[in-house]
């Protein structure tokens, strides 16, 4: 099972990301800012990031710089959430590696959910602590017995005269 953090100082926006995420079947955790949110990723291995942009103590921007700047979080899919549709943040967190951006002030369940999908299939990201995915074992040689050579077919019996 997928475990998505989501990092928002807004209760409300937790509450309602939390109860999607988890009617669809992910574990899903929640951070109240960047602090609590590298905090949680230290204890829980999370395969990705709901982030909001702006939150008190570390906004999503330090966030997303923390994280990129430790190899075992490199890849860690990142959802950025802006209350506001400010072009110069999306471009600038893109470039410091968010996958996706949503609006708050039209957020759709579905569309989340569809987009938490999209991203860790196109990741299968692997969290610190989480055993990879098994790789199956490759399949054993093929052992099969010689085939015998065929047997010289006697020769015609000639009729007696």
């Amino acid at each position: 099972m997928d475990t998505v953090l989501t990092v928002d100082d807004m209760e409300f926006c937790r509450q309602f990301i939390t109860a999607a995420l988890e009617l669809a079947g992910y574990k899903a955790l929640s951070a109240c800012d960047g602090i609590d949110a590298l905090s949680m990723l230290e204890k829980h291995p999370v395969n990705l990031v709901i982030l909001d942009a702006e939150m008190p103590k570390l906004d999503g921007p330090g966030f997303l710089q923390a994280i990129r700047r430790d190899a075992r979080f490199l890849h860690l899919p990142v959802i950025l959430l802006t209350a506001h549709s400010n072009r110069e943040l999306v471009v600038q967190t893109r470039m410091m590696g968010a996958q996706d951006f949503l609006a708050k002030s039209n957020l759709d369940a579905n569309e989340l959910l569809a987009r938490v999908k999209r991203h860790l299939a196109l990741a299968n990201y692997t969290p610190p602590g989480s055993a990879p995915a098994p790789v199956p074992a490759p399949a054993p040689p093929s052992v099969t017995a010689p085939v015998p050579a065929p047997a010289t077919p006697p020769a015609p019996k000639q009729a007696a005269a």
